[in-house]
């Protein structure tokens, strides 16, 4: 099993124990979708709004994995393989950030998705030859550091009410 494979399944299996963790506290109606101005303006029913993005992860990333297995060019597929397993992590990696994200709007902790990208797009245009680096780092630093801050704010919010 390559590398990759076990990062997926990592974050995989990270998805579905926050899923499992924070049913209990879920409201029957998820949140699902925000507008631009980070409102929310759709809903699911808690079972899928705590178990769908594990499963897209489980389905697209599997998907991914199958493609240079029935491609019939693989020897193609080899030469930039490390590139491509890299790029199924970070789609993993960022479907997971989103995922906690929502469990956590879904609790109760509030997320601006709007703070990140005024920075993403001041940093393009005085750097446009690593906007795209810029773009994805950007990307994960926005999926990963407002789920750990929020999270650390929620248990102290959480402490404060005992």
């Amino acid at each position: 099993m390559r590398e990759s494979h076990i990062a997926v399944l990592i974050i995989f299996l990270g998805t579905l124990a926050a899923s499992l963790y924070f049913y209990p506290q879920l409201p029957d109606m998820m949140p699902s979708h925000w507008n631009w101005a980070g409102e929310v303006d759709g809903h699911l029913p808690k079972l899928w709004g705590a178990f769908l993005v594990p499963l897209v992860i489980a389905a697209v990333t599997g998907l991914l994995l199958l493609i240079p297995k029935i491609d019939p060019l693989k020897r193609n597929l080899e030469e930039f393989r490390s590139y491509y397993d890299g790029f199924i992590v970070l789609l993993a990696a960022f479907m997971g950030g989103v995922h906690f994200q929502i469990m956590l709007w879904a609790v109760g902790v509030e997320i601006s998705p709007n703070s990140t990208f005024p920075v993403v797009s001041l940093s393009c245009v005085l750097f446009p030859a690593y906007s795209v680096l810029l773009i994805v780092i950007s990307a994960i630093l926005a999926a990963v550091f407002p789920v750990i801050y929020s999270y650390f704010e929620y248990r102290k919010e959480k402490s404060v009410r005992r």
